[in-house]
């Protein structure tokens, strides 16, 4: 029995899974991440992989030789290793005006086809080799497909659980490609192999070098870190406004999620919002906030209400640790549970006097499951007598661009009749950023008291239709939908800042 076949076969389904995994890291920072950045990605694998099986199983019945297997392998070997090459040039090229599906799946072709096209290739030419009489074809065959699925398992968890967080995506593809030329081998002449074999380490080492020295004279102008979890990409840069004066962000993949003052100014934006509530309820002892990014907010609440206690559930233990090293994180009392923020609400005994829900994903969504009528009433259920659940999301408030805004106001007020808006802009159909206040409780909140600045972002929740909305459910949520046009308006002005700067 030939086992170097089953060897071969086991390495592909390795790679291809791999590769499959890292794609989604590949995109992110440049179209965020999205049920768009998964479907676009798989999609075009799987179109790879039906074209290749095809042009593999034609080309070994015309030659006939192992070669033919050999050559598909360092072809994907070649095109795995140059996808970050690849992704960072044509990123400078994506801030034409098409709609974002369009783009994702553009980019997933040009990234991801000719990998998944020669890995395709590779299987009906192990069968044609491993399989000799055709008494014993069906059990070759399954032992072959059982390789192959077994190195899709070892590559899945490799991947998600080691590789990406410890070597970060461009290295793990340069990784994989070496992985794959490993059964160079097992044919031809020994000169031949170090040739192939030297030639690709020589120029991955060359390729990560210059990739190592482009970052380091990016990071001399206003990036001051950049690092790769297995959530984000995540940097953080350091600006200038002439109306703000010094400002630090936090990028997370493509969208800028936090931005504070380094001269303590006040960035009229949403996360100053914290002193108004307590005109919602007096005694606040304990803060609950979903999502850290800076901890803007958690630090927000730690310095209006000292003496509350603050819990931020915070998904990414590599976001929380760049918040204590460039955003003062460790100058405040706020305890974090790292972990997803539905998770952790359901496995938490204890009440709270406010939640505030400010997680999102890669670009400007928000995630999905957050959204629901069934995670509403979640939060409700860990709320006092009185206590509030307020959640930040960015909508339009009127025509075109409201169906978003529409189906949150709707699934919210059935969790929440009592419920109160603010909103941090000036014209109703254009986006910004819309704070819903939920009260658990009937008794209505009077805020003639509050200061000027906040009742002017004041806005009565019977003013609005919501007769377009969708309730939000865990079995229909399709955020996506509902976020295009939004999406649609703010991604050109996302890809030139990320250009500016990455």
């Amino acid at each position: 029995m030939k086992f170097k076949y089953l060897f071969i076969s086991f390495i592909a389904g390795m790679v291809l899974m791999s590769v499959e995994l890292t794609a989604t890291r590949i995109l992110a920072p440049i179209v965020g991440l999205s049920i768009y950045t998964w479907t676009s990605a798989i999609g075009i694998m799987l179109l790879g992989l039906m074209l290749g099986s095809y042009l593999g199983g034609w080309l070994i019945d015309r030659f006939k030789k192992e070669k033919v297997g050999i050559n598909f392998l360092v072809l994907a070997a070649i095109f795995i290793a140059l996808i970050p090459l690849i992704s960072r040039w044509i990123s400078k090229a994506i801030t034409f005006d098409f709609p974002l599906i369009f783009i994702i799946l553009f980019l997933s072709l040009i990234l991801f086809f000719l990998p998944a096209l020669f890995l395709g290739a590779i299987y009906p030419i192990l069968l044609k080799l491993f399989t000799e009489e055709l008494e014993t074809i069906g059990k070759k065959s399954g032992l072959l497909s059982a390789f192959w699925s077994l190195g899709s398992i070892v590559g899945t968890f490799l991947t998600g659980f080691y590789f990406i967080e410890f070597l970060g995506s461009t290295r793990t593809l340069y990784l994989l490609s070496l992985i794959l030329i490993l059964p160079i081998f097992f044919t031809g002449k020994i000169f031949k192999k170090l040739l192939v074999i030297v030639l690709i380490i020589f120029s991955l080492v060359l390729t990560d070098k210059w990739s190592l020295a482009n970052n380091k004279k990016e990071n001399s102008a206003n990036k001051i870190f950049e690092s790769e979890s297995n959530y984000y990409k995540i940097r953080v840069m350091d600006d200038f406004d002439l109306t703000l004066g010094n400002l630090r962000i936090l990028l997370l993949d493509m969208d800028a999620h936090s931005v504070e003052s380094k001269d303590g100014r006040k960035l009229n934006n949403y996360t100053e919002i914290y002193p108004i509530f307590k005109f919602f309820k007096k005694d606040l002892e304990k803060i609950y906030v979903i999502g850290g990014g800076s901890y803007s907010m958690a630090k927000g609440f730690n310095r209006e209400y000292p003496l509350a206690e603050v819990v931020v559930s915070e998904i990414d233990p590599k976001v929380t640790k760049t918040a204590e090293n460039f955003f003062n994180l460790n100058e405040y009392p706020i305890k974090t549970i790292f972990g997803d923020a539905r998770i952790n609400l359901m496995k938490d005994g204890k009440k709270y006097d406010l939640i505030f829900g400010d997680a999102y994903n890669s670009f400007i969504s928000l995630p999905w499951h957050l959204t629901t009528i069934e995670f509403n009433d979640l939060v409700k259920d860990h709320l006092k007598n009185g206590g509030i659940y307020v959640v930040n999301f960015i909508s339009a408030l009127k025509l075109g661009d409201s169906l978003f805004f529409q189906s949150m106001l709707k699934t919210f007020r059935l969790s929440f009749p009592n419920v109160y808006i603010f909103v941090f802009g000036d014209v109703a159909f254009m986006p910004q950023n819309v704070i819903l206040v939920g009260v658990n409780s009937d008794e209505k909140i009077n805020l003639s008291n509050i200061d000027d600045d906040f009742f002017q972002k004041y806005r009565t929740a019977d003013n609005f239709s919501v007769d377009d909305g969708l309730v939000l459910r865990d079995n229909f949520a399709p955020l996506e939908r509902l976020m295009s046009p939004l999406i649609r308006d703010y991604f050109s002005s996302y890809a030139r800042f990320n250009q500016l700067i990455d």
